[in-house]
């Protein structure tokens, strides 16, 4: 009912490869909101779509009979008409506030609890589920592990039977004919009489026509970290190798199934981490470069010192001074400088840090993207110290070798 019925065959015949209406594909692509509000939608259950038929098979000499183990077949009411529908009305469209990037429901119709409780029961108790169930426990019975129940249509002695749940529209058994060898009476191979099969084969489970109760899946809406990690923790534990006690009982890896789950979170991290790591290693590549240009460059600056001071060297050493103090007396001055540019570098990060905060961590609700601790802080000031005194150890020993008569001539 969403769609009209030849704009649903139009999108069947997209998707199969077959020739199709663009315009009307085009139309169903963009729906008005106005449209969808207050549109009525028809749910039928199983017993309103699938009616027994009591079509006899046929034995190898054209004799009718009934095989005790497909007692019936369901196909749609041959006029068309399906009767004991619920009509459900569209109430409200539910879409992210507009301060929202993400939400957490996907696309679709969402039902209220007591229709989804209605739905299951309508469709467990169908005569159409109950049917399959008892198949597949009697196969169970005589040995034969069944998942569903074969469906189709075949030819035996060049009439033409239908077998199992068969579906009287042209769309469902779309597709390549094909001719196989079957047996109808049983599907593990033994059957009552073996036929040439002229389309498709369905197996069919209780879950095709609504007939599983337990879920598919589960969603997991965790409401922080810790809260996820504890959930994603736990089903790993349940997938290992380890005994598990649930309820005061143990329960050892080879009764447990294998869950596999999605963390859609945990890989959305990763790929952010994956994103931040490449900008790190690129930022690092260009910090450690200009870390070695300013670590020349402060050794420039310190030779260019030595050099102006040559005479108040030579005055030094006349005076008794030893080499070590002359280097001592740079050593000093590059240290000085070290730990002056790095309280500059961290005084200028905390007025960024703040200004960040308070404007971009505040328009977009992400309360503080930045955060220098004081540790770093002060691993950051030391770093700055080492790499400006190893820069001035080279000029400092080249004015420590100066000779005292040579420098004091020095004008």
């Amino acid at each position: 009912g969403y769609y009209p019925q030849v704009d649903f065959m139009n999108a069947v015949d997209k998707f199969m490869g077959e020739p199709y209406n663009e315009e009307r594909w085009a139309k169903m692509q963009s729906i008005p909101v106005e449209t969808l509000m207050n549109k009525v939608i028809t749910y039928y259950p199983n017993n309103s779509i699938y009616t027994p038929l009591y079509t006899p098979f046929v034995d190898e000499d054209d004799n009718p009979i009934i095989d005790e183990n497909h007692p019936f077949e369901y196909q749609f009411e041959d006029d068309g008409t399906i009767t004991g529908g619920t009509d459900l009305k569209v109430v409200g469209i539910v879409k992210p506030k507009s301060n929202i990037r993400y939400g957490s429901l996907k696309t679709g119709f969402y039902y209220t609890d007591e229709f989804v409780k209605q739905f299951i029961i309508d469709n467990l108790t169908s005569e159409i589920s109950t049917f399959i169930r008892d198949y597949v426990a009697a196969k169970a019975l005589e040995g034969t592990k069944v998942q569903g129940y074969t469906s189709g249509k075949a030819t035996v002695g060049g009439t033409t039977i239908t077998y199992g749940i068969y579906y009287d529209q042209t769309f469902y058994n779309k597709g390549e004919e094909i001719t196989q060898t079957v047996f109808l009476g049983d599907s593990s191979g033994t059957g009552l009489i073996a036929a040439l099969l002229g389309s498709p084969v369905y197996t069919l489970t209780p879950r095709h026509v609504g007939g599983g109760e337990t879920p598919s899946s589960i969603s997991i809406y965790p409401k922080s970290f810790k809260d996820k990690y504890l959930v994603t923790n736990y089903l790993d534990k349940w997938n290992g190798d380890e005994n598990i006690v649930l309820k005061e009982k143990t329960i050892p890896p080879s009764m447990r199934e294998e869950i596999k789950y999605v963390d859609n979170l945990e890989v959305i991290i990763a790929l952010i981490n994956g994103i931040i790591d490449i900008v790190t290693i690129a930022l690092v590549a260009f910090t450690a470069l200009s870390l070695v240009v300013s670590t020349v460059m402060i050794a420039i600056i310190t030779y260019v010192s030595v050099m102006e001071r040559i005479k108040e060297i030579g005055v030094i050493r006349s005076m008794g001074g030893r080499k070590r103090d002359v280097s001592h007396l740079f050593n000093v001055e590059t240290f000085i400088i070290g730990g002056l540019a790095g309280l500059f570098g961290i005084a200028l990060t905390y007025i960024f840090e703040f200004i960040m905060n308070i404007t971009v961590g505040a328009i977009y609700k992400l309360g503080m993207i930045v955060d220098l601790t004081p540790l770093t802080a002060g691993i950051v000031i030391l770093v700055s110290i080492i790499l400006t005194s190893i820069s001035g150890l080279i000029p400092a020993a080249s004015a420590a070798r100066k000779d005292p008569v040579e420098a004091l001539r020095t004008e």
